[in-house]
């Protein structure tokens, strides 16, 4: 077995592969986050249009911002790893 990664939609998918017959074997974290962005992707959502002051202001659903906050959340997480590991 080989450990390989795969780029898609700009998501990075940790992967072992046969070297006999080739089969590929994905992360079951990276395939849970892709399906979670696929199924916010395919999704219609209503948002709103108000006017604060002299400025416009949009609505974004719940479910799209706590997606965005768990992607910052991993971003920090590996940026802090990188820090830690690299000023040892």
């Amino acid at each position: 077995m080989q450990k390989i990664r795969l780029e898609k939609n700009g998501f990075s998918f940790r992967m072992v592969q046969c070297n006999k017959c080739g089969n590929r074997i994905v992360h079951p974290g990276d395939k849970q986050e892709y399906q979670q962005f696929l199924n916010l992707k395919n999704k219609n959502f209503n948002v709103k249009l108000r006017m604060v002051g002299n400025s416009y202001t949009v609505s974004i659903p719940k479910e799209i911002v706590n997606f965005i906050n768990e992607q910052n959340k991993e971003l920090d997480n590996l940026l802090f790893h990188v820090f830690v590991s690299s000023s040892n």
